[in-house]
């Protein structure tokens, strides 16, 4: 007789209720914050949607920067945040649709272009004179940019520089919102060294302090050490153990006493932070980095120290799911654990479609219950001796079958009598988490017969149920029918998407935004 670790794991967990807490279909905490999505279908989307929501009566200065690269917009984008504009986004030979509506409609009088003609063409330079006076900050490279960009836009004397790496975007990003509330610029570096452009203009501007924004690994010490020489007050580092506790850490220095709005960014894309991050600014809220399907455990600790009444997020669902910015608004809220987590991580790599294939038919699939072991158990008996108690089998024509036991019934809670009969057998059936059906449509069109046969006879995906609650369910998938058993309900997710995973199946938009809603409140105490 063969076991199956999780349809076993499934089935007693379901059981157990006192030891799961689950809300049916919804967390169970309410969200503590309200969430604001600012995205658009891409990029240069996006930026129009953040500037149109930041600044709906228009702006009279807009700054554009390149799509396709950070290094010439950091210096630009606390400057836009002083100046309360927007930061749109073109690319190098054209400017976009999304970023001609939103620059006809802000009407702005003075438009600034960050980077030289490489970054954006001196064609694109002359189009956005359609929409207002334009001019140019740039220089022979990223460095020489932001030295030039922090002299047409600070006087001699400035409280605080800061000081970011030029190789990434997310420390001076991060540190954008900062940097636009002190009135300071931000200055790019090498990690080993300060570019000649860059001291010329640390020289003129005689800050009162500098604070380097990153660890070592992006501006080494060595830079620090130079970088005294440019001011008479202190040089600090604001700075954690990656990109996430960096902005982490400015944040805490910067917000000692909460924030009533945080913006979140990607952490690992930077043209929606290039242009939130002025946003962030003007707002006076900071920003922190976030991963799409996840928030690191120290950027929700901070989240749930700054206390915020509204979560700005920046980008769409691919960028930053909707789970993400849930948990964000509610970061008290119950977390799921073990197998609900890695189901959560899961949904991230599974295909999601609206398209079902044709042609089913059951006979595809064997339609068959096999012995798969020789012991003369085939699959419906070895599901039935498995899930049943008081189990007595039979041998039967040279075959082992079951012919009567007890079941705890996972889908409905209810105890069934089951003996093996005529009028009797079909009170309890033998489930497919993941029907046949549902299976061909979302993938297994494509695969060989044996690949069928085996699917059809998985244990992992098998379950001995109620036949009547069976019948109710169909071929229907997960976000369309749930046991009417709530407490099995992460059970049965769970094992529908380990599935679905494991087979290289497809999932339906329905299903993945239920798993998605319901996952986060499959708990356990003492874990799973």
């Amino acid at each position: 007789m063969r076991n199956s670790r999780r349809a076993v794991a499934a089935l007693i967990g379901g059981l157990a209720a006192a030891a799961l807490t689950v809300a049916g279909v919804t967390p169970a905490t309410a969200a503590t914050s309200t969430i604001d999505r600012q995205s658009g279908g891409d990029r240069w989307g996006t930026a129009a949607n953040i500037s149109a929501r930041t600044f709906p009566g228009g702006a009279s200065t807009v700054y554009v920067a390149s799509g396709r690269d950070y290094p010439d917009a950091l210096a630009g984008a606390p400057v836009a945040a002083i100046d309360v504009a927007p930061v749109l986004l073109v690319d190098t030979h054209s400017i976009p649709a999304a970023t001609r509506t939103e620059l006809g409609r802000l009407n702005p009088d003075k438009i600034v272009v960050l980077g030289g003609s490489a970054a954006i063409s001196d064609a694109v330079y002359t189009a956005l004179s359609e929409y207002g006076t334009v001019s140019r900050l740039h220089g022979g490279d990223r460095y020489a940019t932001a030295a030039n960009i922090s002299a047409a836009a600070f006087d001699e004397g400035v409280p605080v520089a800061y000081v970011a790496s030029g190789r990434g975007y997310a420390d001076a990003l991060a540190g954008t919102p900062v940097a636009g509330r002190d009135d300071a610029p931000i200055l790019l570096v090498d990690t080993n060294t300060v570019p000649d452009t860059i001291k010329t203009e640390l020289g003129r501007l005689k800050p009162g302090r500098i604070v380097v924004l990153g660890g070592s690994s992006v501006v080494s010490d060595a830079v620090l050490t130079q970088l005294r020489q440019y001011t008479s007050g202190s040089v600090t580092r604001q700075y954690g153990g990656d990109r996430y506790a960096t902005a982490v850490d400015i944040s805490k220095k910067a917000f000692p006493n909460g924030a009533s709005t945080v913006y979140l960014a990607s952490g690992l894309g930077f043209p929606d932070a290039l242009a939130g991050a002025p946003a962030a600014g003007i707002a006076n809220a900071p920003i922190l980095l976030v991963q799409p399907g996840s928030i690191p455990d120290v950027v929700l600790a901070e989240i749930k120290r700054l206390a915020p009444t509204k979560i700005v997020v920046l980008g769409g669902t691919s960028a930053i799911s909707d789970a993400v910015a849930k948990r964000a608004a509610d970061p008290n809220a119950p977390v799921a654990t073990g197998p609900a987590a890695a189901a959560l991580a899961a949904l991230d790599g599974i295909r999601v479609t609206t398209i079902e294939a044709p042609g089913y038919d059951r006979d595809l699939f064997g339609n068959e219950w096999i012995d798969q072991d020789g012991d003369k158990l085939d699959t419906r008996n070895e599901i039935l001796a498995r899930d049943l108690k008081n189990v007595v089998i039979e041998d039967r024509s040279g075959q082992k079958v079951v012919t009567s036991g007890v079941l705890n019934d996972p889908y409905t809670g209810k105890t069934i009598n089951f003996v093996r009969g005529v009028g009797t057998s079909n009170a309890v059936q033998i489930d497919h988490i993941v029907s046949v059906s549902a299976a061909w449509k979302m993938g297994a069109n494509a695969w060989t017969t044996p690949q069928r046969i085996n699917f059809y006879n998985d244990f992992d995906n098998l379950l001995a149920v109620d036949g009547p609650t069976n019948a109710s369910k169909g071929d229907k998938t997960l976000g369309e029918w749930q046991p009417p058993n709530a407490a099995f309900r992460c059970e049965y997710a769970i094992t529908y998407i380990e599935v679905t995973d494991e087979y290289d199946l497809a999932l339906k938009p329905v299903d993945v935004s239920y798993a998605r809603q319901l996952l986060p409140s499959c708990t356990r105490p003492g874990g799973w």
